[in-house]
């Protein structure tokens, strides 16, 4: 059946000819540039991809079509509109990472594979003309290169800088458009399948960059002439008056000329350009004078017939490939669009609507990877149908297409021995053996269902393997739970002719023998992201979390500004939001279109970038496994790009000066999956990188430091253009923002949720109640933040602003008046200890509460108290003491109701005077023992003596509270209606009065102990002080209801209680009418009240750690001469309805931390101090970083809460210690010397010890440290091989006898590196006067030496051997850093050491600007840099054992071949390392900010701005103190905007007055 071809020209003439090529596979197809005649309206309307008659060139004139395809004779035009051929050429084929998509324009059904078809050699492409030449630009005019930088600098030298601004901005409505009459058109010259960028200066926008014009001549004309060409772009003209400006006089002609011959400046994508010329004149004098405009010219493309492009709206990063057909007059272009039929449209090229596209062609013979139908298939580039191509014909090809193949998972033989699949013959003739080659059968009745990964119950359905259908096996695997299950694949089908325009997109030269072979090794890879990211080790803690749990939350840029084109739905919430967007479908790639959004997520240090990146790589490898994008015709594949592997890269091909033909990312996909081990995924990955079918997840852009131009490059002008999706991470100091707005979607990563940090909690610890109680107080802390945020700003200030001075002094003295105390009744005297029968209504009843027998047992509350006490432990949970003491006492409230409540209180007091009394006496301090007795003597009473005498002491107090209790109420009601607007406002505020009733007798004892006992020398008791035995709280709507409620206590009150209130908004009642409206028979009695304000603590300004803002005010309320000390609480309602919500429950969080903290700081201290630890701790967990390393510290024994840090540098000082410490004492050791001990016998003549203890799993660390204590005795004396070094058998001595060193020393040891490393620069490092080769050669023997001694199976012989074996000059400060040097780590030194060693090393890593760095590094920082050998002895020996360096990860091993590659487990481990290093440097003066250039280039570093966080504000006290005076205004000074956030980083908080 003969195949349907498009046009009609191509009938059984064209058939024969395809049959001839087919026949005749080493015919060389030949192209020609040829001149078509001009056709009629009617022959011009030929369809798309219709093959033209071939005619002589002659010239005739151009015909008016209605069409609007008119174009120019060669006459005129210079053989522009002609009809143009090129050579097609068969050849080898070369991966060119184009894609294929295309149009079936009919085929030859076939059956079986693809024929075996050869590349045919052939000469390169030869391009000719017939008739007149066209005088085309030359491909060195094309290719030209801009004006050398060292020229371009001698320039600008030599303008000097500019005078004045001199600026012009063009008009965009007065573009160039058209084609003048009697100028040729842009597109003339330029040469077939070209297109070249042109400019034109006419009217465009300009600006002086360079020199002085104020001398330039009125009366002249001036050239401006190109920099790179010196040719005459434009003119400056005569002043047709004198001062006219320069803008006005400027003149450029309407042309558009080629901007590589002239230097214009272009990225290549949807941009403007630049061109910089330059103007010289000579002035009165003769003297000579240059200055230099940049242009921003007008731009567009010239395009050759058959030149391919894509159409782009601005700012799109996908568009429609297209292939230019003919010119317009206008300068617009026709070109047919890819996939379309009849796809001719009109477009003027310029880089706002088009972009340059590959143009491939693949010789006859060419295995193709193309897109058809919604699916990837194998085909065949066929030999052309014609002799000659026409270049119009663009990138279209012959293809022979393979049908669709099925693949996937199915379960060949089940666990119960039955098979699915039976083997049937082998492959055909010429197949290569193998299993591959082995064609099965699907032997069951029942079809099976194909599966995209191995495990049938985690991967989708992706189709359906009926009875009987053949297929091969291409991979299997045995399963426990499945049997065995088999990748397999269905047989070649039919094979369809058809022609396609090839593109980028759609298709790929194959690598793999088969599509199927393709997405073989694409699961694979897929399902080892899956297996291997699905759990991840926490960096810091080193636990393993699983990754589905750590879900971060993303959100676009808030800015609108920074999103401000981005369509609606990459509004995402978390990652898995984001995963759905880049897994979006792409059903058009074969007209050149794929939506490829970049995304960029911002986020500060230690936010979790990283884990995003790995959760999205394991969300993405996980959907695409269950068969997501499975019908976008290429599936697509995850990769992370680590920036630090790219900078390597770098580094590498310019050391080497390799070429660039190779692509970043492909180079970098070669190097992470090289050998033979990962071929297959390695070609996988670069078939979906050619394919446009990777998500690259680059990691880390800001870690580039000083290579920080090169990875914009790579990623605007290599992984964006590509074409393939890509989301990018950085810190926002990392990025210049502005060059990623045009083109990406901006997103910020957001903090840890509490939800998140809960998790990570329960995670990591399985729930602790001190990170609850942590988590549960940042939430009530940010809720009471926005319920006063509610409040107008003005207001919050005078509430803020409320003072008043305290009545408890003396005047004019800061002691406390003895007058005030709470008197009795009567007034004359203070209340005193009563010993008469209890008299207080309200503490009878309580007292009776106390005694009744409860329960079935019939046991009083005070009786089951002391039982309970006896059965419960001290320091037991408050939760288990209620449990025992209140069960059977038929309590219903949860003991939250007196009796309940006060019998709860009264055992708490009870346990904590017995717990105190224990560690006294467990204590060995004798000074604090006797302090602690000579504050009070503790004595655990039982708990009816305590009760009786708590009674004692109260009865006094709550009889005059209870006589003044209903006049404080009125005075507060009274107060409060004053403030109402109006009388029902006023009512309902009264009724929102909330009076607590009496403080307990427990609480009022106890808090009279803790904060009054010491306040007078007398015989007084303390709780005659307790001001708030009587208290009431106040809710006002307003802020400003409060300032005024505050403003009238401040001021005093004297009231008559019997006279009515009236509201402050209801003037118009009058004291008369008010005092009318009194019953008539009421008595009014002109008694005074007074209220004295004798204490406001605002915490609307002074906040306790709860955020819980009220004003509490201290009254001393006198009628009829009996005075009551008594509380107002002044609330805000909003703040009191989230503080007292069931869910806040702020004062039980407090009161947590408030417990933990008393008696370690005085009481008047706690506060600050609770609030300067909780205020960091809370911001810290929400950061993952902070988060894991407070989990580090605490979990090594940080619960002190005095301990735990109040910054960040504390908390990285805090955690690098924790981390050295687990890793030095591992198995719960105390001291490092175990370990070091163990180190030393592997160094004993006798290794047969160490090889016993090794096959001993019972040996534990003690046996260790006996064995190598006596070492020294036992070790026999060995022959020595050279006189010169001392013998092992001495080290070790040395080490015995320095082993018993005392703790003092040890500190005091410390202490001298401490400062031996703050004087790091100062004296000559190079102890043993080694380079850094030779310092490396050091570290890789002495590698090798430790990983051979490790081994209890190699012998002393063979250490010997490795000994004798390295070079002379090295040996002895080898085995001296490996053996005689561990004695300089005993006396617990380790720890001390470890911190050096790493802060070295950070230090060099920071200066140099790395985050991956080498054993060569380690070996330059630790014996070079700053000398540190003890460092480096430790480094070696912790790097053979399989814990490795503490807070490193190792990369890649030592071997004899290439050095370890180690990286910090954080970037910000390095930081906070080289922070500490700077603070030890500042506190003597740092070079680093002698001079403001010096401190300005620090600033502005971009790889030092989380140094400054983490340093803050002491780092800025310290530089201060040194140079107290910093200027950034002069030039070379001067702070970007990075430079200035980390210039406000080490302000804050700034200790320097």
């Amino acid at each position: 059946m003969p195949a349907v071809k498009e046009g009609s020209d191509r009938s059984a003439k064209g058939q024969s000819a395809v049959k001839a090529a087919k026949a005749a596979p080493g015919l060389v197809a030949v192209i020609k540039a040829d001149v078509k005649a001009e056709k009629s309206p009617k022959d011009n309307a030929l369809p798309a991809g219709s093959a033209s008659p071939k005619v002589a060139r002659k010239e005739v004139k151009p015909a008016e079509h209605n069409q609007g395809s008119d174009r120019k004779g060669a006459a005129d035009k210079g053989g522009q509109g002609t009809g143009r051929k090129a050579e097609a050429v068969s050849g080898k084929p070369k991966p060119t990472g184009s894609a294929l998509g295309g149009i079936a324009l009919g085929g030859l059904p076939k059956a079986g594979p693809l024929p075996p078809m050869s590349p045919q050699a052939a000469p390169e492409p030869v391009r000719t003309t017939a008739g007149p030449r066209v005088d085309y630009y030359s491909a060195e005019l094309l290719s030209r290169q801009p004006l050398a930088a060292a020229a371009r600098e001698a320039l600008y030298r030599k303008c000097g800088k500019k005078d004045k601004d001199v600026c012009y901005t063009r008009n965009e409505q007065h573009r160039p458009s058209g084609v003048e009459d009697g100028k040729p058109s842009r597109h003339e010259r330029v040469p077939p399948g070209k297109i070249v960028l042109m400019f034109n200066c006419a009217r465009s926008s300009f600006e002086l960059t360079h020199g002085d014009v104020a001398t330039l001549p009125d009366s002249e004309t001036i050239d401006l002439r190109a920099l790179t060409s010196g040719a005459a772009l434009g003119r400056i003209k005569i002043s047709p008056e004198k001062g006219t400006p320069i803008e006005d006089r400027i003149d450029c002609p309407n042309e558009w000329r080629v901007g590589a011959e002239h230097g214009l400046v272009h990225d290549g994508l949807q941009s403007d350009g630049s061109l910089e010329v330059r103007i010289d004149w000579r002035d009165h004098d003769g003297d000579s004078h240059v200055a230099l405009l940049r242009f921003n010219p007008w731009l567009a493309y010239g395009c050759g017939e058959g030149a391919r492009l894509a159409m782009r709206k601005p700012g799109m990063l996908e568009g429609t490939a297209a292939t230019v057909q003919r010119t317009l007059r206008d300068d617009s272009v026709v070109v047919r669009r890819d996939g379309v039929a009849m796809g001719e449209v009109t477009v003027d090229p310029t880089p706002f609507t088009v972009v340059k596209a590959l143009n491939p062609r693949h010789a006859p013979g060419t295995r193709l990877l193309f897109v058809h139908d919604g699916a990837s298939v194998d085909a065949l580039v066929e030999p052309w149908h014609e002799k000659e191509i026409d270049i119009k014909e663009g990138s279209r090809h012959n293809l022979a297409v393979q049908s669709r193949l099925m693949s996937g998972w199915v379960t060949m033989s089940t666990k119960d021995g039955i098979d699915n699949l039976k083997r049937v013959e082998e492959g055909g003739e010429g197949d290569v053996p193998g299993e591959e080659n082995v064609v099965y059968v699907l032997c069951s009745a029942k079809p099976l269902a194909l599966r995209a990964g191995c495990d049938p119950l985690n991967s989708e359905k992706c189709g359906t393997l009926m009875p009987k259908t053949p297929c091969r096996v291409l991979e299997k695997r045995e399963t426990e739970e499945f049997g065995l299950r088999a990748y397999i694949s269905s047989l070649p089908g039919m094979v369809v002719s058809l022609c396609a325009a090839l593109n980028e997109f759609n298709h790929a030269v194959q690598r793999f023998p088969s599509v199927s072979e393709y997405e073989a090794a694409r699961a694979n890879y897929l399902e080892d992201i899956v297996t291997r990211e699905a759990l991840v080790e926490d960096a810091i803690t080193g636990n393993n979390l699983r990754i589905k749990d750590q879900t971060l939350h993303v959100s676009t840029g808030t800015e609108q500004q920074d999103n401000s084109r981005i369509p609606s739905e990459w509004n995402v919430s978390d990652v898995r939001d984001l995963v759905t967007l880049l897994l979006q479908a792409s059903p058009n790639r074969h007209m050149g279109l794929h939506p490829a959004l970049p995304v960029l997520v911002r986020a500060g240090p230690g936010t979790g970038k990283t884990w995003m990146a790995k959760q999205a790589v394991f969300t993405l490898a996980d959907r695409l496994l269950r068969g997501a994008g499975a019908n976008d015709g290429i599936r697509l594949v995850p990769i992370v790009v680590f920036v630090q592997r790219i900078i390597y890269l770098l580094r590498e091909a310019s050391a080497s000066n390799q070429s660039k033909h190779q692509s970043l990312l492909g180079r970098y996909i070669e190097s992470m999956y090289s050998g033979k081990k990962f071929q297959s995924w390695c070609d996988m990955l670069m078939q979906a990188y050619e394919m446009r079918a990777l998500i690259v997840l680059l990691d880390g852009v800001d870690e580039a430091a000083g290579l920080r131009e090169q990875i914009d490059e790579f990623v605007h002008k290599d992984i964006v253009p590509s074409g393939n999706r890509v989301l990018v991470t950085t810190r926002p100091e990392g990025i210049l923002l502005s060059s990623y707005i045009k083109t990406f979607v901006v997103m910020n990563l957001c903090q840890l949720t509490n939800e998140q940090q809960r998790r990570v909690i329960n995670i990591q610890m399985e729930g602790n109640e001190f990170f609850d109680h942590l988590l549960s107080l940042g939430e009530v802390r940010k809720g009471l933040d926005d319920a006063y945020k509610k409040i107008g700003a003005v207001t919050r200030a005078d509430l803020e602003a409320l003072w008043a001075p305290s009545g408890w002094l003396m005047a004019d003295s800061d002691d406390f008046d003895p007058a005030e105390r709470q008197k009795d009744q009567t007034g004359t005297r203070v209340v005193a200890e009563s010993h008469r029968a209890i008299r207080s209504a309200y503490l009878k009843e309580l007292d009776d509460g106390m005694r009744e027998a409860r329960g079935a047992s019939r046991v009083p509350l005070l009786d089951r108290i002391d039982t309970a006490m006896a059965k419960v432990s001290v320091g037991a949970q408050a939760k288990e003491f209620a449990q025992v003491l209140l069960a059977d006492a038929g309590d219903t409230s949860g003991g939250t109701k007196p009796p309940f409540s006060v019998a709860l209180k009264l055992s708490s007091l009870l346990q904590g005077r017995k717990e105190e009394l224990q560690k006294l006496e467990a204590t060995t301090d004798k000074k604090k023992k006797k302090e602690i007795q000579a504050k009070e003597a503790l004595e655990v009473k039982a708990a009816e003596a305590m009760w009786k005498t708590m009674c004692q002491r109260t009865d006094e107090i709550y009889m005059v509270a209870e006589h003044m209790e209903p006049v404080f109420k009125k005075v507060v009601a009274k107060l409060v209606t004053e403030v109402g607007k109006d009388q029902p406002e006023a009512d309902q505020l009264i009724k929102g009065i909330e009076s607590p009733g009496f403080k307990d007798p427990v609480r009022l004892y106890e808090k009279a102990q803790e904060q009054f006992a010491g306040r007078f020398q007398d015989d007084i008791m303390p709780e005659a002080c307790v001001p708030d035995v009587v208290r009431c709280r106040v809710s006002l709507v307003s802020g400003a209801s409060i300032v005024q409620f505050v403003r009238r206590l401040i001021s005093g009150v004297e009231m008559e209680l019997a006279k009515p209130a009236v509201p402050m908004g209801d003037p118009a009642v009058a004291a008369p009418e008010a005092e009318a409206k009194l019953a008539p028979n009421t008595v009014v009695e002109k008694v005074d009240t007074t209220i004295k304000l004798m204490q406001l603590i605002n915490k609307f300004h002074d906040l306790d750690p709860t955020h819980f803002r009220s004003a509490v005010c201290t009254l001393k309320v006198t009628h009829r001469n009996v005075s009551l000390y008594c509380e107002v609480e002044v609330h805000f309602a909003e703040i009191l309805r989230f503080g007292t919500s069931e869910d806040a429950r702020a004062y039980e969080h407090y009161n947590f931390f408030r417990k933990r903290l008393k008696g370690t700081v005085p009481e008047k201290e706690l506060d600050v101090l609770l609030e300067e630890k909780l205020v960091f701790l809370v911001d810290a967990t929400g950061i993952p970083v902070l988060l894991s390393l407070l989990v580090l510290i605490f979990t090594s024994g940080g619960e002190d809460l005095t301990k735990l840090p109040s910054n960040r540098i504390e908390l990285y000082e805090l955690g690098i210690k924790s981390a050295i410490s687990k890793r030095l004492l591992p198995g719960r050791r105390t001291n490092t010397d175990q370990l070091v001990h163990e180190w030393l016998r592997l160094f004993n003549l006798d290794r047969s010890a160490m090889m016993q203890k090794d096959a001993d799993p019972a040996s534990g660390p003690g046996v260790a440290a006996s064995s190598a204590a006596n070492e020294t005795v036992a070790v026999p004396t060995e022959k020595k091989e050279r006189e010169h070094r001392p013998t092992r058998k001495a080290a070790l001595s040395m080490e015995h006898n320095d082993s018993g060193m005392s703790e003092k020393k040890a500190a005091k040891d410390a202490e001298k590196e401490e400062k031996k490393d703050a004087n790091l620069n100062k004296g000559d490092k190079r102890l043993f006067n080694l380079d850094s080769k030779e310092v490396y050669e050091v570290f890789k023997h002495g590698a090798h030496y430790l990983r051979e001694a490790n081994k209890p199976e190699v012998q002393r012989t063979e250490l010997n051997r490795i000994e004798l074996s390295m070079p002379k000059k090295l040996v002895d400060t080898v085995m001296m850093l490996v053996n005689a040097n561990l004695k300089m780590l005993l006396g617990d030194r380790a720890r001390s050491f470890g911190i050096t060693m790493l802060r070295h090393v950070a230090v060099s890593n920071q200066q140099a600007g790395r985050r991956e760095f080498s054993a060569v590094h380690v070996a330059d920082a630790l014996l070079i840099d700053q000398v540190n050998t003890e460092g480096l002895t430790l480094w070696l020996h912790l790097n053979k054992e399989d814990g490795g360096i503490p807070l490193t990860k190792t990369l890649e091993a030592q071997t004899e071949l290439a050095p370890a590659q180690y990286q910090f487990k954080h970037l910000s481990f390095q930081e906070g390392l080289f922070a500490q290093h700077l603070l030890l440097l500042a506190q003597d003066g740092w070079e680093g900010w002698h001079t403001n250039e010096k401190a300005a280039s620090f600033l502005n570093n971009p790889f030092m701005n989380n140094t400054c966080r983490i340093a803050a504000g002491h780092l800025g006290t310290l530089l201060a103190k040194r140079r107290p005076d910093w200027d950034f205004s002069a030039e070379g000074a001067r702070l970007t905007e990075v430079g200035l956030m980390a210039l406000w980083l080490i302000c804050e908080r700034n200790e320097t007055p």
